[in-house]
Formats: C-alpha cells, sequence, structure tokens
C-alpha cells in the first residue's frame, strides 16, 4: 500500500468515526488520523531521502540529523547552535 492510500485510509476512518455524535468524537480524538499522516509522510521521505542519497552517490550520514532525538542529542554534545531562521 502506498503512501496517499494509507493517508487517505486514515482520513476516511476518521470521517466515519467522526459520524457518531459523541461517542465519536471522543474516538475521533483517539484516532488521531492526522498524527498517524505525519507519521507516515516523515516515513517515507526518510526511505526517498535515503534512496536519493544512494542512487546520487554521495556518501549517507552515519546519523540523520533531520530525526527530532538525534538532533536533540546533538545539540546537547555541544554540536552547534540551534539554526536561526531570519525573515
Amino acid at each position: 500500500m502506498d503512501v496517499k492510500s494509507k493517508m487517505m485510509f486514515n482520513i476516511i476512518v476518521d470521517f466515519f468515526i467522526g459520524l457518531v455524535p459523541f461517542i465519536g468524537d471522543l474516538a475521533d480524538a483517539v484516532f488521531r488520523a492526522n498524527t498517524k499522516n505525519a507519521a507516515e509522510l516523515e516515513k517515507y521521505l526518510r526511505k526517498k531521502g535515503v534512496e536519493n542519497l544512494r542512487k546520487s552517490g554521495l556518501p549517507q550520514p552515519r546519523v540523520d540529523p533531520s530525526d527530532g532525538d538525534e538532533f536533540d542529542r546533538m545539540m546537547s554534545n555541544g554540536g552547534g547552535s540551534t539554526p536561526e531562521y531570519n525573515q
């Protein structure tokens, strides 16, 4: 099953759960379709990034700096300052 199908399935299930008054709202809060979709998309993009690096011949980093836990670990070990966003 591809990413779009999984995400669409989560949205459809969320919609039908939400149709039931009150109980559906509670179940909807527990199901958390948006959170599941964000996790699915992140997993897909990480996999795609690794494939693109492999195809390009660039060296693959030992640790993925875009991973939240790894980023926090790098920052706590004095790995640099936090990124600045200028507008």
